[in-house]
This record gives C-alpha cells, sequence and structure tokens, in this order.
C-alpha cells in the first residue's frame, strides 16, 4: 500500500509536470478586495500583451456536450480554449497541425486529443453542440492534462469579448527564461494597478499572486493525498515494529545455537552478519512481493480517488517506487538485524528480563502509534457523521433527480425556452406529481459567487454571495419553509435564505434591494430557511435565490416528484431532451437520496481508508501482543508447572499473564495519549482518543488471554521434565 500511496504522492507532488520546461509553468492568481476571484478572456489577453515576464498566457473551461453522428448523439466532454493553450503546454501535434492566431479569436476548427481520435478524421467536419468544427489535428492527452476530454475548440468569438466583470477563468502563463517568480508577480501586480485605472468597474482592487502550476493544479488533491501517505507511513512503522518483536523472540529461540557458535570461535560480527544476510533476505522477498501487489493497490487507489482528481489515474508503479521500496527494505533489514543481533549477543540474562523488556518496548511503541492511527480514525467517523446526518434543510425522500447540460454558448431565451418546456412536459409524464428546476442540489457547492450592493450601504458586502437559479416550486418540493414573505411575481424580486437575512439585512429584509453590479437592482420578496451548502461543512452559507428569468446557468438539474422507479423515468426523458434541444446532454435519472450519496463520496472514502488502516493497526497490536505472550508463558512453562503443582489454580496463573498486559496496555495507552494531544490536540477530540484507547487496551488483553489460559491448563509432570 506505501509503494502504491509513493506512486500518487510522487506523481502529484515530486515529479515535474509532463510538459517541456514544466517549471515555467504558472498560475497567475487574482484576487478581488483580498478575495480569490478568476479571470475572463479580456484580462487574460490584458496579461498577455502587457506582463513581458511572460512568454505565452492562456486558459481554458471544459465542457460536456453532444457530438452529432449519424447513428445519433454521443456524449464528449469539450475543452474551449482560451488563447494558444496547446502552445503554452508545449503539446506536440500528432496529426495535422495545431490552432493559428486567426482561428483562436473565435473559429470554427478543432483539434481532436489521442483519446477522441476515433471521432473524425483530420479534414472531416464534425458537429458540436450547435456548431460545426473542422477537425485540423490531434494532439497527445497531455494537451488536456490528462483529462477525459476528446475534443479542443477555441472559445466563442461572443465569450472572448464578454463582460470584464465575469470571473471563470484561471490563468495560467508560461515564465520567459531565466524570469523569476517574484520578478513575474512584480511586473503583474503592476500592470493589475493599471487595468484597475483603466477598468475601475471591473479591476478596481484586483491583486496577484504567481505560483507553481504544480502546486495550483494538485492543491485540491493535497489534503486527501497527505491523509493517506500519513495513515499508510504509520501503518508501516506499526507493521516494522511487529515485525521486529517477531524477530527478538525468534533471536531468543537461536539462543543457544548463538552459544554455540560463540563457544565455536565465531565472533559477534559473525552473528550480525548472519542477521543481516537472513533479515535481507527475507525483506527482499517482501519488497519483490510488493512489487507484483502494489499495482492493484494502486488501481484501488485510481477506482476509489480518480474521478476526483485526473491525474491520480497517471500514476505508476516505475522505478522511482522501485527505489522507495529499496530504502523501506534497508532500514527494515537494519532495524531487524539490529534486534536480533541484541538479542543474540546478550551474555549474561538468565530469566530472559533483557529480552522481554526490549519485546515489551516494541509492542508498546506499536500500540501506542496504533492509537494514534486509532484515534485519528474514530475522529474522521465523528466527523464525517456529524456532516452526514447533520440537518440538511431539506427532505431527499420521494424525489428523483436529473441533470441536463446545456452549451455555455446558448442563448438565455433559448435556455428558458428549454427550462419551460422540460418542465412541462417532465410534469405531462404518467405519475409525476411535481417538477422544479435549480441550479445545483444542496451540498453540491455553488454555481455563482459575487459581492452584493445593498440599498443604504455605500460598499458591497465584505464576502461573496451564493447566486442560485431556482424556480418558486422547488422550495416547496423540496420541502425548504418559507419563512416570511412570498414567492417572486416577477423579474424584479428574488428571495434570500435566513443566513443572508440575518447576516445583511438584520431580520428586517421584506422590501430591501439588493444587486450585484449598483445599476439593476432586486426587490426581496421573502425569506427561505437555510440549506446546506457543501457537503465539507454543515453551517449554511448566505445565498440568494434568482428565477429561472433572471439568472443564466446553463447546468441545470431537475427535481422530480414522482411515484415511478428513475430506470422507468430515465428513457422517456433522454428522449423528450433530445427532441426539445438536441444539443442537451442528459446525465440520467437518479433517486435524491443516491444523489446526495455521491455528492459526500470524497469525504467518505477518506473516512474509510483511514478506518480500514486503522483496524489493520489493531491486528497488528493484537498479533504482537499474542506472539509476546505465547513467547514469554512458553519460557516460563516450568514455572508455571511448578505453582500448579504447589497448589496454584488456573486462575491465578491467567492473573500473572493478565497483569503484564495491563502493564503493557497502560504503558501503550500512555505513551499514545502523550503523542496524541501533543500532535493532533487541536483536531482530535477526547472521545476519540478514549475510544481508540479502550479499543487499545481491550485488544491487548484479548491478546494475552489465549496465552494465559492455555499456559494455566499445563501439566505439572510434563513441565517438570522440560529442558
Amino acid at each position: 500500500m506505501n509503494a502504491a500511496v509513493f506512486s500518487v504522492v510522487d506523481t502529484l507532488f515530486l515529479r515535474s509536470l509532463p510538459f517541456p520546461d514544466a517549471n515555467r509553468l504558472v498560475v497567475l492568481q487574482e484576487f478581488r478586495n483580498n478575495k480569490s476571484s478568476n479571470s475572463n478572456p479580456g484580462r487574460i489577453a490584458d496579461w498577455r500583451t502587457r506582463v513581458t515576464a511572460f512568454e505565452n498566457v492562456a486558459s481554458y473551461y471544459g465542457e460536456a456536450t453532444q457530438l452529432r453522428e449519424n447513428e445519433g448523439n454521443r456524449s464528449v466532454a469539450v475543452m474551449r480554449v482560451v488563447g494558444d493553450w496547446v502552445r503554452l503546454l508545449g503539446a506536440k501535434a500528432l496529426e495535422g497541425r495545431l490552432f493559428t492566431s486567426s482561428e483562436l479569436r473565435g473559429g470554427k476548427v478543432a483539434i481532436l486529443t489521442a483519446r477522441g481520435r476515433d471521432l473524425a478524421l483530420v479534414g472531416d467536419t464534425i458537429r458540436v453542440g450547435a456548431d460545426s468544427f473542422q477537425v485540423i489535428g490531434v494532439v497527445d492527452n497531455s494537451a488536456v492534462l490528462g483529462e477525459d476530454v476528446q475534443i479542443l475548440t477555441p472559445i466563442s468569438e461572443a465569450l472572448l469579448n464578454g463582460n470584464r466583470k465575469a470571473g471563470y477563468l484561471q490563468v495560467i502563463a508560461r515564465l520567459k527564461p531565466g524570469v523569476s517568480f517574484a520578478a513575474a508577480e512584480a511586473e503583474a501586480s503592476s500592470v493589475a494597478a493599471q487595468l484597475a485605472l483603466e477598468y475601475p468597474d471591473s479591476d478596481k482592487g484586483t491583486a496577484v499572486k504567481i505560483v507553481s502550476a504544480q502546486s495550483a493544479w494538485t492543491d485540491e488533491a493535497r489534503e486527501p493525498a497527505l491523509w493517506i501517505q500519513a495513515a499508510s507511513g504509520l501503518l508501516l512503522l506499526i507493521t516494522l515494529v511487529n515485525l521486529a518483536g517477531l524477530f527478538a523472540a525468534r533471536a531468543l529461540e537461536r539462543k543457544r545455537e548463538d552459544s554455540v557458535r560463540l563457544f565455536l570461535g565465531a565472533g559477534r560480527w559473525h552473528l550480525i552478519r548472519l542477521h543481516l544476510v537472513e533479515c535481507g533476505l527475507l525483506v527482499s522477498l517482501g519488497c519483490a512481493s510488493a512489487m507484483l501487489v502494489a499495482p492493484w493497490a494502486l488501481a484501488l487507489l485510481q477506482l476509489n480517488y480518480g474521478d476526483d482528481f485526473t491525474p491520480i489515474k497517471n500514476a505508476v508503479i516505475d522505478s522511482r517506487v522501485f527505489t522507495f521500496l529499496l530504502l523501506i527494505g534497508f532500514i527494515a533489514t537494519l532495524l531487524f538485524a539490529a534486534v536480533m543481533a541484541w538479542q543474540s549477543t546478550r551474555e549474561k540474562d538468565p530469566r530472559g528480563q533483557g529480552q522481554f523488556r526490549l519485546r515489551s518496548f516494541l509492542i508498546i511503541s506499536e500500540a501506542a502509534l496504533g492509537l494514534v492511527l486509532l484515534a485519528c480514525a474514530f475522529q474522521l467517523v465523528r466527523d464525517f457523521s456529524a456532516l452526514r446526518f447533520a440537518p440538511n434543510g431539506f427532505r431527499e425522500q420521494g424525489l428523483l433527480s436529473a441533470r441536463v447540460y446545456l452549451s455555455w454558448e446558448s442563448d438565455p431565451k433559448d435556455l428558458l425556452s428549454a427550462i419551460r418546456r422540460g418542465t412541462e412536459e417532465i410534469g405531462a409524464l404518467p405519475g409525476v406529481a411535481g417538477v422544479a428546476v435549480v441550479d445545483r442540489l444542496p451540498l453540491e457547492g455553488g454555481s455563482q459567487d459575487s459581492p452584493l450592493f445593498i440599498e443604504g450601504i455605500p460598499e458591497k458586502t465584505p464576502d461573496s454571495i451564493g447566486l442560485r437559479l431556482a424556480t418558486n416550486n422547488y422550495f416547496s418540493l423540496m420541502g425548504i419553509p418559507l419563512l416570511v414573505g412570498e414567492l417572486p411575481r416577477d423579474e424584479t424580486s428574488i428571495l434570500v435564505n435566513d443566513a443572508f437575512s440575518r447576516r445583511y439585512l438584520n431580520s428586517n429584509p421584506i422590501g430591501r434591494n439588493i444587486s450585484t453590479n449598483g445599476k439593476r437592482w432586486w426587490r426581496v420578496a421573502g425569506v427561505v430557511a437555510n440549506v446546506r451548502y457543501s457537503s465539507k461543512d454543515a453551517k449554511p452559507r448566505p445565498e440568494i435565490f434568482l428565477s429561472e428569468r433572471i439568472q443564466f446557468w446553463p447546468q441545470l438539474t431537475f427535481v422530480i416528484q414522482t411515484s415511478q422507479p428513475a430506470a422507468n423515468l430515465s428513457p422517456a426523458l433522454r428522449q423528450m431532451w433530445a427532441n426539445i434541444n438536441p444539443d442537451a446532454n442528459f446525465k440520467g435519472v437518479t433517486t435524491l437520496e443516491d444523489r446526495i450519496d455521491e455528492i459526500v463520496t470524497q469525504p467518505c472514502r477518506q473516512r474509510d481508508i483511514v478506518a480500514i488502516f486503522g483496524v489493520l493497526a489493531l491486528l497488528l497490536v493484537v498479533a504482537g501482543v499474542y506472539g509476546i505472550m505465547s513467547s514469554e508463558m512458553l519460557r516460563r512453562r516450568r514455572e508455571m508447572g511448578i505453582r500448579i503443582a504447589i497448589g496454584a489454580t488456573r486462575t491465578h496463573v491467567i492473573q500473572i499473564a493478565l497483569a503484564r498486559a495491563a502493564w503493557l496496555a497502560t504503558a501503550s495507552c500512555l505513551i499514545g495519549l502523550t503523542l496524541v494531544l501533543s500532535l493532533l490536540n487541536r483536531w482530535v477530540k477526547l472521545d476519540s482518543i478514549a475510544t481508540g484507547a479502550l479499543a487499545v487496551a481491550f485488544g491487548i488483553f484479548a491478546a494475552a488471554f489465549i496465552p494465559a489460559w492455555r499456559s494455566s491448563k499445563t501439566d505439572p509432570i510434563q513441565a517438570l521434565r522440560q529442558d
């Protein structure tokens, strides 16, 4: 597992991006009034022409749409590029050619990726969405960052010349040779100040920061990757300590053999060398086995996390991972050989107390580390349960959700028509009692956000507010109560949620006017109850809800109340959308409960893998305690036989062993508690630590009881005959 996890961490954080001179690829991060913000084609053009430190500047956005073929529509993923994206990355054409500068300004041309090579031939014309494009070339999949994208096309001319206030693009640049990050950031900051003077309405308050592209693109995966690496690394350490205890027991069993070797003239270095060879051989076999098993472990990680972060799919088991395994093997060999050598070269220890102390130290260390991992696992389970079962503010039962993605270049009138036709035709299906439309479901995060003007307050809100598209019947269908006021009646009125009302309107919202630009104002008609904004946060976010007549957002979710199962409704809706809008990308129908479960999958996976590692750590602790107690009771077999012969009861013999176990459990829990409190006290709560300590203590007692019970059944005659 460590080999598999290391391959992912190596791909994301240690290995350079698979592009020429990848160290010169950077992301220009924009901030508006100290809040992170995205860019737009107009400002990207300014960064390209005005910042001399940049060799090239480009961006992209993804879109799921339909490829029209003679056999019917086919769902494809399209990357709309802004600027010379392919040359920015240094990707080469496998066939044909790349975009020209004139074609990048809204030309109807397309480049296929190697993954989409079967869609058409170079020179063919393909119909993507509502437009036709001529295929001019084929590029490697690296040009789309390894994502599942089949087609690249330039952004449309309308969006290229769109509003500078829009923020939906990340700015990627390539530095000129020899230019440092600091110099580029200083020049970009100077340009940002000039743009703020030229475009005060859109660019005022803009600041910039330059970071490496690798850091920016992998930031989202950093937390789960480090969690898994820490958990698997801790489990590896527990395993090594456990095996060290087994090797210590092995050395004790070979005490007589080592004594004979020393008597016959062997030196201590000879014994150490013998142990090194033995341990090295076993560790080498273990590393070789790991190389065979690691691809399956990596496939498991890619299956569970690849959809959340595409670069994980590019991780491979290669020579770097093999070197990592060799390093672990070398450290393990030295550890095991040192333990065995220390045991075998002790001359004076007639009662074996030194050996028992060493193995006890190893068991205590292992159990303490296991407690740390278990405490983290219990805390993750606790945090996930608190999030998953926190009040969502809406009802899930008895509802279906159907996602439909239209083109970003759709005309607002066409989008409104599609929403209305879709609502009417779905509502006319047998068994359907209600239909509503929303941009995104609760827990999915936001679609758009912006600071707002509130009439009577000169400055915008300090934080960005979620702007949500929702039809009026969405709230009743989802069981979200209207707390005060009424539903909007026209295009001049909106709804706000309770969090927004309390924070910005002093709970006196009805009739207040709100605007995104200070020109077009909307009147607050009512206040609805809060719903959870994100699956990763139980706290609601201030939001406003705009009707479909006001807000443009082509990625729609239809919420359907029906007695029909999702499987029965899906074919009818697919055919219906093919008739309403042939370019619509219909994503299928699922129950709302299943969709919510899908949304919370990522934290669930993170919880599950750490919990699995915690259980494995506990099993290793139990195995280690069982091994050491079995060895100890076997060594004291004659003693126990004598005790039983002179009248000791079985209970007394068991108590002797359990007293040792109690000492091990107490020491382990105290050390583990100290580790958790010193390293993780800000996150792991006391109840999680206590639960982990109880699990470790119970495991130690359970593992010690079996050897104790077996020893209590010792036959005194047989024990006294033992040599």
